[in-house]
């Protein structure tokens, strides 16, 4: 019994060994410290003639004792602390007749003091990027600076600058900027004008209105980009070189990302009086399975041309097999163009895009 004893300790002695050996794993610890989660910011700052509004309280037009020939002009400089997406609004919050003069009254046979004016239906509003003769923006906190004289001049005499919003106030506005970078200072011009055509029914009238300004967070809102996209087209030479300082160009406005490609388009043709469609072109030459996105005739006497629409492209852009990373937007000659490819080359008479684009078929 004995013998059985001591046997017994000599096990509980050898599995207190084993037991105390399988603890003891190599281990290693590292610690990481001051983990820290800060929001950050989104910051609007806007600048009236050179005068920061933060926030922006005072109207920046007040003007009375207006008459038929008188303008104003404001220049806006935008500076965001993280990328955005900006949009503009302009809302009409009074329209009042005030008063009817004799004049008033030979003019307006109906006018009621109480009734609602005709100065806004009367008075243009345009507001513009004040980009300069140089696309981008140049010029940082000085405007008109020896880099591009035009960029923040609050003159609409540009070549790259694009007008967002020009019309009457009888209706309210709402207009995307497109992209605010918080790299730069981005210039914009705000004016209003009433002709001289204009007569005696917009005696003693008056208008308010409300300019709304609003930035929006780009970052995973708007990861393809913001509304209101702008795309600049150009004429270029045989090298593909832009040609530019002639006043022949255009702008077309995009979502980048929607179940319908959404644009507008406004420019100056090469030419006058003829049709042209805006096509994406996709490569190689002549481009099968190039798709229209509208069409409108140059104005006979300027080259103007404008239109607008909501294509349902059912593809996104650029299209499956297109090698390039972006898709091209061409201005051509209508005659030019048939259902998906071009049929025609005459490019002295387009318009080229100036950088790919990218557009999300949402439901595709």
């Amino acid at each position: 019994m004995k013998k059985i004893l001591i046997s017994g300790g000599i096990i509980a002695a050898v599995a207190a060994i084993i037991i105390g050996g399988t603890v003891a794993y190599f281990s290693d610890t590292e610690t990481s410290e001051g983990n820290t989660l800060v929001a950050g910011t989104l910051d609007l700052v806007v600048d009236i003639d050179g005068n920061i509004q933060n926030p922006l309280e005072d109207p920046i037009f007040n003007s009375s004792d207006i008459k038929p020939g008188d303008s104003g002009e404001k220049t806006l400089s935008l500076h965001v602390d993280n990328d955005a997406c900006g949009y503009v609004e302009v809302i009409l919050t009074d329209d009042n007749e005030n008063d009817c003069t004799e004049p008033e009254m030979d003019a307006e046979s109906d006018c009621v003091p109480q009734g609602d004016g005709e100065l806004n239906d009367n008075i243009i509003w345009t507001l513009w990027d004040d980009e300069g003769d140089q696309s981008g923006w140049q010029c940082g906190e000085t405007p008109a600076c020896g880099n591009d004289p035009k960029e923040g001049n609050n003159e609409l005499d540009g070549e790259y600058e694009n007008v967002l919003l020009s019309g009457n106030l009888n209706q309210d506005f709402s207009e995307p900027f497109g992209e605010l970078p918080a790299s730069n200072v981005l210039y914009y011009g705000i004016s209003w004008s009433l002709p001289g055509t204009v007569g005696n029914e917009v005696q003693s009238d008056s208008l308010t209105a409300r300019l709304v300004i609003k930035a929006e967070q780009k970052r995973n809102q708007y990861p393809t980009g913001c509304p209101g996209s702008l795309l600049t087209l150009e004429n270029k030479d045989s090298q593909w070189v832009i040609t530019g300082g002639d006043g022949i160009n255009g702008v077309m406005r995009f979502n980048p990302a929607g179940s319908t490609f959404d644009f507008s388009f406004a420019g100056t043709a090469p030419e006058k009086g003829v049709n042209y469609s805006l096509i994406y072109y996709k490569n190689d030459w002549p481009g099968n399975g190039s798709l229209l996105l509208g069409s409108g005739m140059s104005d006979p006497s300027t080259g103007a041309v404008s239109f607008n629409g909501s294509v349902d492209l059912g593809t996104d852009l650029p299209a499956a097999g297109d090698p390039n990373s972006g898709a091209k937007i061409w201005l051509v000659l209508s005659n030019d163009f048939s259902v998906s490819e071009m049929t025609g080359w005459n490019p002295d008479k387009y318009l080229f895009e100036t950088q790919l684009i990218q557009y999300d078929d949402t439901d595709n």
